[in-house]
């Protein structure tokens, strides 16, 4: 019953619960990261996966994302991109392809970029993630869950 409660309102889940651990292993073995990012929503722009050993910070940060869609109305959310392939501290991959930091955090799998952000998501990943990029030219916001700092980029 509990489980059922947070598919249908996931801004609930407790981040640290052995019941909600449980809950997010079985999201990830079908396929979710929270009941309304998927995965495959989340894969690298060359088509790879995010992979096991950063299932936890991917599915901290799609929770994470669940409180900003609540707060948007529980409205669908599209990320530009999510995940990058490469390994952290390299630059390679799908993260050296599209010009990523060498220690994105998208190559950890938790961070996301926004095209076109609203005013109203803005603010809402400025409360619900603890890295906050922006570039003004093209109006992209990026909101992760790594340590706390701001940026912008151009």
């Amino acid at each position: 019953k509990q489980w059922s409660s947070w598919y249908k309102r996931p801004w609930t889940v407790p981040a640290g619960r052995m019941q909600a651990r449980r809950f997010k292993k079985a999201l990830w073995k079908h396929g979710e990261l929270s009941p309304n990012f998927s995965r495959e929503s989340a894969k690298s722009g060359d088509g790879v996966g995010i992979p096991y050993h950063l299932r936890k910070r991917a599915q901290r940060h799609a929770f994470a994302l669940e409180r900003v869609r609540h707060d948007l109305g529980d409205k669908p959310l599209n990320p530009l991109s999510w995940y990058r392939s490469g390994t952290p501290g390299l630059n390679n991959g799908h993260n050296a392809a599209v010009g990523g930091a060498v220690w994105s955090r998208h190559k950890m799998g938790d961070a996301t970029d926004w095209d076109n952000a609203s005013d109203a998501l803005s603010r809402s990943l400025e409360k619900h993630c603890t890295g906050l990029g922006y570039n003004p030219g093209r109006k992209v916001r990026h909101g992760d869950n790594g340590p706390e700092r701001t940026w912008n980029y151009f």
